[in-house]
């Protein structure tokens, strides 16, 4: 019965003061006075006098302002005050252990303790005052379980789950802000248990099934209007599962469907028949004065109806709850309480239904541990709030036996540390003890002079003085006119009252009451139900929440591995397809004998150098594997090449090498480096030129002292010397014995000529004979040797004398490639000055910007946040650092798929690196950083998965109501328990999850290496999958599972950017040219020249797009053009330093004949200037001068 008390302690205790109007509390005069029986009853009477300046003229033409829904603006001095959603304000400090959030009483007893020890009761108490079931009003942390306390047998658990408040997450963080409770209704009698506390949860009342509002300002109905419309849309009305059928529902993971309740403003309106019934007469009674209002105005609208009928139906329930209710229950100027005692009966003290996971919860333990969760004060503090006085004895405690106050004193300590809800129940005499009486009333009170909307108001323009819910029943039911007794809070005083059927079948029995004043009067009562005429109650039931999700987690992380790893091994199956499809050679050998095979190159990317002679007896078959033990291939060759440059550079510089690097070089492979001997293509290789080129043969016939055709360890060593160490006369002489091929001394004018050419060679000059033959004269003649037709070394001196300086710096460039990495190796001193150059260089280039700086701080911010900011949430709690991890992964995640769109903006990477930003931001090394930042995402992808593996576990084992209650913005209905395969293939976030981590295995699958090389169309066509990967990316937010989506933060701009390089990059025209010439160059470089397009015009620096629809139609690549916009051809120059470079390469090698013709090119425009840096050796500096001196 005292189960009310608990909802003012906690709101009254939190709420604020509201502001006092000017209207009068008549709390002392007796309405029961106003009511007189009638046997025969207009039903409709009550209607039209409760509505009877409804049908006005003046009425219908003003304006009217309707009270709201969530409390906001009922008090238009405070318009937050009573809100919902709004932190409760409290009367009294706040008492937490820490000052802060710690609950309350740490030190008091366990709230189970107090309830067994203090509060039980039996069951089937009369109320001598004559006080019925109408007369109780009422709505309704872990807990430690006792040693023997039932609980613990039964269920084998220690603890009593309790859910903690919510409170307003800007409190809690220190004593000056401590933890607020939130309000999750308004205090005022606003009709928020009649209509809801929203205005979409009251539009879904007058909402049928079929979608349709009734136009007519009802609520729906069903059952010919005598009942709610059935909860077919599924408002989250309370559903505890009845603890009978505890075992049923633990089978099957769902209770009873929420269907099945009527469509009620309160949430909790289905829970028992009292509170149905009392939502039944209430929805009756608006659908009453609803159609009475349509009766005495035809013309209003079904909003306008519906808006009236609840104001007048929220007067109505003003003026009983106030002043009919009211007093009777606090028993002020009426007749006093009787028998009411601190006892609890044990259905609501042990036996109350709980959750799935602890079927039954004593009241008593929630409510002390309710009160110490929202910090309130102990039972003292409480007293002094209200300026009761303190209580210092047990005495005060009139109506408790001997042996509970025994127990008190055991239990408590001190009178100032007892619970608020244990000393209010114990001060019980004949109705709420002094304290609970003054909080109600003064609660009342406050709630009543705060309410503009108050029916009292006289702005509001209310008819209603004196209306009783007598008269609601009359009018709503069907029941006889002795039915009902005049009081309908009260029992029957007199035969009159009660219907014949009810005396003649000994239903109700006469027995003694008191009056308001004391006196002894005669009432009518039932036999109470005692606990020897019901069953026992069922025994508390558990329940794991993880249950019936075991087999779904395995399969979902299952189904996303094998779906990848089936996508793998289709690619790895279509890797052996293409090396299966080459041509293998079968040798049968049936006698002994000794023959010589050739193995094609092409068989493997490696091509062979070398013929390999094997000798057998009888050999049947011949594996691959055998042949390459011992062959010479081309990689192979080009490690031994790359190994003979090192030995040799570290005995011309003295490099010092360490102990790791001595130790992988063993006696046979320094014999093999020491005996290795360069080909004249090697050579020429090593100084990235031509070996056809006039320079490169005349210096590797002078390197080539002994006239074998190659060039030894010593002979390379001692040129490298020279250039090292020599004098610029030493290197005049070298260049002067390169030209003197009989060794006479004397150059003749032919081969000086000769050796301008191939100065001019090197920087890809032409030059006719004529202009050949005139720069000679006039370098000849500045020297004043100009008739001589023969020169010598001292001649040959002061034709290039105004040089002498520079050749002391004279220097060899030889560029070797190692495992696809260009090393070059200078031969000079400039050496020192060219590493100090590039360390700088990089230096500056790292601290620019460090991405590593960059992602850390972003993840360590969401990290940072979840980890210490919401410690104490419940998802952080349920967690631990699972949340804090993914989140910040997540936010490390959403940064690097956004940059990743950046380095592919070509085009304004291609603009932007002709501006000063080329000297702080490498530009150049836009795809690397592509491939970086794409790492390290993956990274952070693995964590977020993993992560989420985690905490999508832990989450699946938490009750339904707790997960409602941490993600709000996520909906299901009440009966549904859900499991793991809930949250991932039921919800926007979990299948939008499952999706994504498949497209983002496919991008990276198809991103290794060997597929990009080997089967480029995958790796082409995942990365086509980028677009649906970011629009799943903003669903996966939108889902607001977990916070707020921000996503577009870091998407936006760099999406824009991207999007307008995209639309760019679609505007270039893309024609379709043949292929004039091939020609393969040194260093792995290929030079194309195709047929210049009609109208096709560009300046120099400018680049294009081509592709070969002979390799692969889609898959274009960026070119610089070579050739000069006035020649009448296009020419390019490729490195092989990729997959498709390395594959045109070898496919336009005229030696391997793949084409009978050159195939044609498709060329995509692009009118971007590009910066092109070149370097020149010393011969073409001379070369480039010689041409000056010509010019001038």
């Amino acid at each position: 019965m005292l189960i009310l008390i608990l909802l003012f302690i906690t709101i009254n205790f939190v709420n604020a003061q509201l502001i006092i109007g000017n209207i009068d509390l008549k709390l002392k005069e007796d309405p029961l006075q106003k009511i007189t029986y009638r046997k025969d009853i207009d039903r409709q009477k009550y209607i039209r006098q409760l509505l009877g300046t409804e049908n006005s003229s003046e009425f219908q033409n003003q304006s009217v302002e309707y009270p709201g829904y969530d409390g906001w603006y009922n008090n238009i001095g405070k318009p937050e005050l009573g809100a919902i959603d709004t932190p409760l304000l409290r009367r009294w400090p706040a008492a937490y252990d820490d000052g802060v959030y710690k609950l309350a009483g740490s030190k008091r007893p366990q709230p189970l303790v107090l309830s067994e020890s203090l509060l039980k009761g039996d069951i089937g108490t009369k109320s001598s005052t004559g006080k019925n079931a109408l007369m109780v009003f009422f709505e309704y942390i872990n807990i430690e379980i006792p040693e023997g306390h039932r609980y613990r047998k039964q269920t084998g658990h220690t603890q009593m789950p309790v859910l903690r408040t919510r409170y307003d997450e800007r409190t809690g963080h220190s004593p000056n802000n401590p933890r607020q409770q939130l309000n999750e209704i308004t205090p005022f009698l606003d009709g928020g248990l009649i209509y809801g506390t929203t205005k979409a949860w009251s539009n879904y009342l007058r909402m049928y099934s079929n979608g349709k509002v009734d136009q007519n300002g009802l609520l729906a109905f069903s059952h010919g209007g005598k009942f709610p419309e059935y909860n077919t849309i599924r408002l989250p009305m309370a559903n505890p599962p009845p603890p009978a059928r505890h075992g049923l529902y633990t089978n099957r993971h769902y209770t009873e469907e929420v269907e099945r309740f009527f469509k009620l403003g309160n949430p909790r309106g289905n829970e028992n028949p009292f509170l149905l019934t009392f939502g039944i007469i209430w929805f009756r009674w608006h659908n009453a004065v609803a159609k009475e209002l349509k009766k005495q105005n035809p013309s209003w609208s079904g909003e306008k109806i519906y808006n009236e009928a609840r104001k007048w139906v929220i007067a109505s329930q003003q003026q009983i709850v106030f002043y009919e209710w009211l007093p009777q229950w606090l028993g002020m100027d009426l007749p006093k309480y009787k028998k009411e005692d601190h006892k609890i009966v044990e259905d609501l003290r042990g036996n109350v239904f709980g959750p799935l996971e602890f079927s039954r919860r004593d009241l008593m333990a929630l409510n002390i541990q309710r009160a110490r969760d929202h910090g309130l004060p102990d039972y003292n503090t409480a007293r002094k709030a209200y300026n009761l006085p303190k209580v210092t004895s047990v005495d005060h405690f009139k109506k408790v036996s001997f042996e509970i106050k025994n127990k008190f004193l055991e239990l408590y300590k001190s009178f100032d540390d007892v619970d608020i809800w244990v000393g209010g129940i114990l001060e019980t005499e004949d109705g709420p003890g002094e304290l609970f009486r003054t909080i109600i009333a003064d609660q009342f009170e406050r709630i009543r002079n705060g309410d503009r909307f108050w029916f009292e108001n006289k702005n509001n323009g209310y008819n209603t003085l004196f209306f009783f819910i007598y008269y609601v029943y009359n009018d709503v039911t069907d029941v006889g006119e002795k039915d009902l007794p005049a009081n309908v809070f009260k029992v029957p005083v007199s035969e009159d009252d009660i219907n014949i059927n009810c005396t003649r079948e000994q239903i109700v029995k006469e027995g003694n009451c008191s009056d308001f004043y004391g006196y002894s009067t005669p009432c009518f009562h039932a036999d109470p139900i005692t606990s020897s005429k019901v069953d026992d109650c069922s025994d508390p039931g558990t329940y794991d929440y993880f249950s019936n999700s075991e087999i779904s987690f395995f399969v979902t992380f299952a189904v996303v591995v094998a779906i990848l790893g089936c996508f793998w091994g289709f690619l790895y199956w279509k890797l052996h397809e293409i090396q299966r499809n080459f041509s293998n050679k079968h040798v049968d050998f049936t006698k002994s004998c000794s023959s010589d095979i050739g193995v094609a190159g092409n068989m493997y990317t490696d091509n062979f150098l070398m013929e390999l002679n094997i000798e057998r007896e009888i050999v049947s078959r011949i594996t691959a594997k055998a042949v390459l033990n011992q062959a010479i291939t081309k990689s192979g060759r080009q490690k031994k090449v790359e190994q003979f440059f090192r030995v040799v550079f570290s005995q011309a510089f003295n490099i010092a090498h360490s102990e790791d690097e001595l130790l992988q070089i063993d006696s046979k492979v320094a014999k093999e480096v020491i005996y290795t001997e360069l080909t004249i293509i090697e050579f020429a290789e090593a100084l990235s030129m031509r070996p056809d080129s006039e320079f490169v043969k005349k210096i590797f016939n002078l390197v080539d002292m002994d006239k074998n055709g190659f060039i030894s360890f010593r002979e390379f060593i001692d040129m490298l010397v020279l250039f090292l160490k020599g004098t610029a006369e030493e290197k005049l002489k070298l260049m002067f014995d390169m030209y003197d091929i009989n060794r006479t001394g004397q150059l003749k004018r032919e081969d000086f000529a000769n050796m301008l050419r191939s100065f001019m060679e090197t920087v890809n000059a032409d030059i006719s004979d004529d202009e050949l033959q005139s720069i000679v004269h006039s370098m000849m003649d500045q020297a004043q040797i100009a008739n001589k037709e023969s020169i010598d070394l001292v001649d040959f001196k002061n034709i290039l004398g105004e040089f002498n300086d520079k050749f002391s710096y004279a220097e060899l460039e030889f560029n070797v490639n190692s495992n696809d990495t260009s090393k070059k190796l200078h031969a000079g001193k400039s050496t020192i000055r060219s590493t100090f150059i590039g360390e700088v260089k990089q230096t500056m280039e790292s601290l620019y910007a460090d991405p590593n700086d960059l992602k850390s701080r972003v993840e360590g911010k969401n990290y940072f946040h979840y980890l210490t900011l919401r410690e104490h949430r419940g998802l952080r709690r349920i967690t631990g650092y699972g949340v804090s991890i993914t989140r910040g992964a997540a936010s490390a995640m959403m940064f690097t798929y956004s940059s990743m769109l950046l380095t592919m903006c070509k085009n304004t990477i291609t603009i932007l690196r002709d501006t000063a930003l080329q000297y702080y931001i490498p530009f150049d090394s836009a795809f690397e950083m592509h491939k970086y930042i794409a790492c390290w995402a993956l990274f952070f992808t693995a964590i977020h998965i993993v992560g989420h593996g985690f905490n999508f576990y832990h989450i699946a084992t938490q009750t339904s109501d707790d997960l409602t209650c941490l993600f709000r913005n996520n909906f299901h209905a009440t009966h549904e328990i859900p499991k793991f395969h809930y949250w991932m293939w039921s919800t926007m976030t979990g299948v939008t999850s499952i999706v994504l981590t498949i497209i983002t295995g496919i991008i990276f699958v198809c991103s290794i290496p060997i597929i990009r090389q080997k089967l480029y169309k995958y790796f082409a066509l995942g990365h086509k999958l980028y677009p649906l990967f970011y629009i799943l990316m903003f669903l996966h937010g939108s889902g607001r599972l977990i916070q707020e989506p921000f996503f577009h933060y870091f998407f936006l701009c760099p999406v824009f950017i991207f999007t307008i390089d995209k639309i760019f990059s679609t505007t270039r025209k893309t024609v379709e040219i043949p292929l004039l010439n091939v020609t393969l160059l040194p260093s792995n470089v290929t030079c194309l020249i195709f047929q210049k397009p009609q109208y096709f015009q560009y300046k120099s620096g400018q680049w294009v797009r081509i592709s070969c629809p002979a390799l692969s139609a889609n898959e274009y690549h960026p070119f610089t053009l070579s050739s000069a916009p006035h020649e009448s051809t296009l020419s390019v120059h490729i490195r092989s330093v990729g997959p498709w470079t390395h594959n045109i390469r070898n496919k336009l090698d005229p030696n391997n004949k793949e084409f009978k013709i050159l195939p044609r090119m498709d060329l995509m425009e692009n009118r971007t200037r590009i910066g092109i840096n070149m370097t020149s050796p010393l011969w073409s500096q001379v070369a480039l001068e010689s041409l000056r001196l010509h010019q001038s």
